[in-house]
């Protein structure tokens, strides 16, 4: 929604006019982008007279910003900011999120202590019950070192449950994870999550809209969720009881054409009920927690296909590993495998009778099939 190419470059010492405006009652996005349009810079828009402002904002917003200016400090309240080391990215700072920019009710400002995640990393959001069950901690815990080992970012929202206990899994997996906060990032809520919260500050990012004093308001975690999503390129559900806050989130990623994936559970289970439905509603189902991964994104674990193609080999002969080489899907009559096969690898010595014999070992084994009696194809 808010394209900034071939606008004016931002004024980066105008961010303590920018704070100032974020926090002005009143003024949202849309407004903090015209008034931006209209003047230049937010030290022009604190600058202005009366007359030049009621052509641009509504009475009530007139008299919002008037009344703020008479209140706030604009050097003295950005230097608080700087010294509780809270970095600040208003609407047309040219760090601020792409993934932000394009929603049509993008927050005027992302607050933010430590990092803001890597926009060209592959991030997925963790989500779920905050009293959730034995079974949901443990598939939050494994999916979290999944991703992690994949070098995929985690994002989430610093609950109680689910939320919490992906994060801490993140962290303690090595990896890098963002909490997004429905309170200001220098409040960390719930308080038992303080340890994880501190954590985040050093390998990830703590991020709010919300002034970075403000307490948590019911009001302020679906506006939270909506971010949660945003930063995601996939949302993954945990356990969520039919009527579970978690729709939300969900609702909202569906809007933003985010995919969404469930973890199935027991029919009678209530903590399985919301994502048993989302999975009949059409959302991708979590059964292989390892090729998760590879799932979402194509990525593969090299080092486990490592292992594994090397036990597959292992229970080969060297004859053998050559069959399977050259067999492919489409069938192939024993002459063609036999010259595949001399094609492929030179120091084995091929010889039609004795590559027949073992292509009867291996029908038995089921490691290929026969097809019209004189053709074969490989069994992936």
């Amino acid at each position: 929604m808010y394209n900034m190419e071939g606008k004016r470059e931002y004024n980066m010492r105008d961010q303590q006019y920018a704070y100032w405006l974020c926090n002005v009652n009143g003024i949202g996005n849309i407004t903090f982008y015209k008034l931006w349009e209209a003047f230049g810079s937010f030290e022009m828009v604190y600058r202005a007279s009366d007359k030049k402002l009621q052509c641009v904002l509504t009475r009530q917003q007139y008299l919002s910003l008037k009344e703020s200016k008479k209140k706030w400090d604009v050097e003295t309240e950005y230097n608080r900011l700087v010294d509780k080391k809270v970095l600040f990215y208003p609407l047309l700072h040219p760090e601020y999120p792409k993934k932000l920019r394009v929603l049509h009710d993008a927050p005027t400002a992302i607050y933010c202590i430590g990092q803001l995640p890597d926009e060209e990393k592959h991030s997925v959001a963790i989500i779920g019950a905050r009293k959730c069950s034995a079974y949901g901690r443990a598939v939050a815990e494994e999916i979290a070192k999944v991703m992690v080992k994949a070098n995929i970012s985690v994002v989430s929202g610093m609950a109680r449950g689910i939320d919490g206990i992906a994060q801490k899994a993140a962290l303690e997996a090595g990896g890098e994870t963002y909490g997004v906060l429905g309170s200001g990032v220098l409040v960390c809520y719930p308080a038992e999550n303080r340890r994880i919260y501190d954590e985040i500050k050093m390998r990830g990012g703590i991020l709010s809209e919300q002034h970075p004093y403000a307490q948590p308001k019911a009001t302020f975690f679906p506006m939270r969720n909506r971010i949660i999503s945003a930063l995601s390129e996939v949302i993954l559900v945990i356990e969520a009881t039919e009527k579970s806050g978690t729709y939300i989130t969900v609702d909202m990623a569906l809007e933003q054409g985010k995919e969404v994936y469930a973890v199935p559970g027991r029919v009678y289970d209530p903590l399985s009920a919301g994502c048993n439905k989302m999975i009949e509603q059409g959302a991708g189902i979590i059964t292989n927690l390892t090729k998760l991964p590879e799932q979402l994104f194509g990525i593969i674990d090299s080092q486990k296909q490592k292992e594994e193609n090397m036990q597959a080999k292992k229970i080969y002969s060297a004859k053998e590993n050559a069959i399977l080489d050259a067999l492919g899907t489409t069938p192939v009559m024993l002459t063609v495998l036999c010259e595949r096969i001399k094609e492929q690898n030179q120091e084995i010595e091929v010889d039609l009778t004795q590559i027949r014999q073992i292509i009867m070992q291996m029908l038995l084994k089921g490691e290929v099939r026969a097809v019209g009696g004189s053709y074969f194809q490989r069994i992936f």
